[in-house]
């Protein structure tokens, strides 16, 4: 469990620090002066705080879920006569600022991404949630384990949640249903599963005897299966490019998944399909946790994974148009590179707080959410 903390905390340092060292940089080549930039929310006093000759605070705040640049002349009297002032810039630079954040966050999904894929073979297995067509790569479904149960032929055999198909008694299986179908033909006789657990870093083999007449409600191996996205980068080009790649492909399929719920709750109104699936810092932990009991290189590679996809999600969540998030305050200057005004200063801090109330009510929400389901599981 300490484990798990600390690699929970180095993750959500790099997230964060990477996403304002973004900010950071492109404000101080635009010659916007930087008064803080710190770790942490601050709701409370800092727990450390560190002025440097340039007179920028660097500070640790006890909230670590988050971290800030702050700007001069980004909040309160907008200072637009000081030049170095953020107030002061024209918009496409304030624009540039703003969006720096989310870039750093998509440049360290794809270095994560490229080395997860040193470490694989170039190959990754992706949830099966909703059609897509990745680019760039060699696409196939497999069948993925979801849960294994109590004195079967799978649980016998020490099948583990997670554990990707890829073969029986060497016929490539690319689907649930045809799985389903070559374990029904060969019940009563030994198979032999080819799989990988979660991750392609080394195929293994597990010989296991489907029952001809299982308990009901268990199949013949006793697991319930889903599929899996096979995605695999095999020639020198679809290697080369393979991070980039993926990392597009994997944002534009979270966008597809979200696009489907949102779909869902408003034909439905009803938010839970949305709000079910989030996740907040409980149920991140949570996933840390588990993935660190797996052990070995494969808790590694898919802290990696996890890394980078939750990369690319806080850029994401970031450039949407919502106040206190960077796509919302975007929106705010695109408007004013359009019409030549600008909004009054008080009036747009006074939104982004408002913003920001509604994001932190809606991460208590789901931080509850995650509790609840921690403990009914």
């Amino acid at each position: 469990m300490i484990l798990s903390g600390i690699v929970f905390f180095i993750i959500l340092s790099i997230l964060v620090l990477v996403h304002e060292f973004g900010h950071f940089v492109v404000a101080r080549i635009s010659g916007v002066k930087v008064e803080e930039f710190a770790l942490g929310l601050p709701f409370t006093r800092a727990l450390w705080k560190r002025r440097q000759k340039d007179g920028m605070y660097v500070s640790l705040y006890p909230v670590l879920f988050g971290g800030f640049v702050r700007l001069l002349g980004e909040e309160g009297p907008e200072k637009r006569d000081d030049p170095k002032s953020f107030a002061h810039k024209k918009p496409w630079v304030r624009a540039a600022i703003l969006v720096a954040g989310v870039s750093m966050n998509f440049l360290l999904a794809i270095f994560s991404l490229y080395l997860f894929f040193l470490l694989t073979g170039f190959k990754a297995f992706i949830p099966d949630f909703a059609n897509y067509t990745f680019h760039n790569a060699d696409q196939t479904r497999r069948v993925i384990v979801i849960d294994v149960a109590g004195d079967s032929p799978a649980s016998q055999a020490s099948l583990r949640q997670g554990d990707i198909i890829v073969a029986v008694d060497s016929i490539d299986i690319q689907s649930s249903d045809q799985f389903r179908q070559v374990i029904k033909e060969k019940a009563g006789s030994p198979v032999e599963l080819t799989l990988y657990h979660q991750v392609a870093l080394r195929p293994f083999s597990k010989m296991i005897t489907p029952r001809e007449n299982p308990p009901e409600g268990q199949g013949a191996l006793g697991v319930a299966i889903g599929n899996v996205y096979e995605v695999s980068y095999n020639s020198f080009s679809q290697k080369l490019f393979s991070g980039v790649t993926a990392a597009i492909d994997w944002s534009g399929y979270t966008g597809v998944i979200l696009g489907t719920l949102f779909q869902i709750s408003l034909k439905e109104h009803d938010a839970a399909p949305v709000v079910s699936n989030l996740s907040g810092p409980v149920e991140i932990f949570s996933t840390v946790d588990s993935l660190i009991k797996i052990g070995g290189g494969e808790s590694v590679l898919l802290i990696i994974q996890l890394l980078a996809i939750m990369s690319l999600n806080l850029a994401i969540l970031n450039v949407l148009p919502f106040p206190a998030l960077d796509g919302g305050r975007l929106v705010f200057v695109i408007i004013e590179g359009v019409t030549g005004k600008r909004l009054k200063a008080q009036w747009e801090q006074y939104i982004h707080q408002v913003g920001m109330a509604l994001l932190l009510a809606l991460m208590v929400l789901v931080s509850f959410k995650d509790i609840w389901r921690i403990f009914t599981k």
